[in-house]
């Protein structure tokens, strides 16, 4: 989408380190175009741009200094934040909207709420946030056969790919002996 090339560039730029882009940015992108797949697949009348622009922008946070997306957990769920002490993989997507708003002048809620929740899913997902979800864990450079259940799925429905997802990050978090955020449980028991 040409009208966002200066979002693209801005990301490309954050997500450079020592002269090389890494790879968090080419994923982005395949998130962008999987997440139009869906959305034109299953007919969900989403708008297009709004589609683009929320899977080029979900790991807008994902290189920044731990220290500073845990500031901003801490600052955006108050009390709430210590239930993702533990959680380092998920804070660029809790601390996100921050970022997505203050960098690149994003304030969408629907937006900011698809990249706040792209990790761990959470109860009662707008449509917008299911694509998000769904397209993060099936773009194409993800590669293998681990995740060919919940692409099938996202032929047919994208309700039950969440589902799906939800099982499998569940499962996954639970053989390796992580922590399962509550937001991810709820999630699972909301979709179930």
């Amino acid at each position: 989408m040409e009208k966002y090339n200066n979002i693209v560039e801005q990301l490309k730029l954050s997500m450079t380190i020592d002269g090389v882009v890494h790879r968090r940015f080419y994923h982005s992108l395949e998130v962008a175009k999987k997440a139009l797949e869906i959305n034109d697949r299953l007919d969900l009348g989403l708008d297009p741009e709004i589609v683009y622009l929320t899977g080029l922008l979900h790991d807008a946070a994902k290189l920044k200094d731990d220290d500073y997306l845990w500031a901003i957990i801490v600052d955006e769920f108050n009390g709430d934040s210590n239930q993702f002490a533990d959680s380092k993989a998920i804070w660029h997507s809790l601390a996100g909207p921050k970022v997505v708003k203050e960098e690149y002048g994003i304030d969408d809620e629907e937006i900011l709420t698809a990249i706040r929740y792209h990790s761990t899913g959470c109860e009662n997902m707008s449509t917008l946030s299911k694509v998000l979800f769904v397209a993060d864990y099936i773009e194409d450079s993800r590669g293998g056969t681990w995740n060919k259940e919940a692409v099938d799925a996202s032929y047919v429905s994208l309700d039950k790919a969440v589902k799906i997802i939800l099982n499998q990050k569940v499962d996954f978090l639970r053989k390796s002996g992580r922590i399962i955020c509550e937001l991810t449980f709820k999630a699972l028991k909301y979709y179930s």
